[in-house]
């Protein structure tokens, strides 16, 4: 894909959970093309672990490969814990789709995919932007510490709206959703 589109938020081509008592690791066999690598520290669960997660791009031509070294640095992974107004789940069968924007004040928005477990059978489900299953909700990938604007809303009406205070550790907020 294009290097400006926001290609770590589409589906990937090819992904493990893998762990290396040296740090190293290896891709698998790939076609000549460009590639963009997301790497995201997760817990057994497949949780994200509140460390930044990185990314890099680059080229291959058939004839080279690439080595890099990657530090991950603290950082917020955040959970949603959406509740309507009776103090239950928030699930968007029940109300409609659900739009999650969490911004940092005075800077363009950034889209962000948003994983939540799967309501039938084991896995996960994800959306971009968007409440993909009943909540708890939390970031695929951990964001930097600082105040963010969160906005719910539901059929474009603003339907919860908070300033979060986001630290460099795993962070879950409660917000009830009207």
């Amino acid at each position: 894909q294009n290097r400006d589109a926001a290609w770590q938020l589409g589906a990937p081509l090819w992904s493990r959970r893998a762990s290396s008592p040296d740090g190293l690791f290896e891709l698998p066999p790939l076609p000549v093309g460009e590639f963009g690598v997301q790497l995201v520290a997760v817990d057994g669960e497949g949780r994200p672990r509140p460390l930044t997660a990185w990314r890099g791009a680059f080229a291959l031509t058939g004839s080279n490969g690439f080595v890099d070294h990657v530090s991950l640095e603290p950082a917020c992974a955040l959970t949603l814990d959406l509740q309507d107004a009776q103090g239950a789940a928030f699930d968007p069968r029940h109300h409609g789709a659900v739009q999650l924007e969490l911004t940092r004040p005075a800077t363009p928005g950034l889209q962000r995919r948003w994983v939540a477990a799967a309501t039938e059978g084991a896995g996960q489900v994800t959306a971009v932007d968007a409440l993909p299953a009943p909540a708890p909700v939390w970031l695929a990938a951990p964001v930097a510490p600082g105040a963010y604007q969160l906005e719910i809303k539901i059929g474009g009406a603003v339907r919860a709206q908070r300033t979060l205070l986001l630290r460099a550790e795993a962070q879950t907020e409660q917000v009830v959703v009207y």
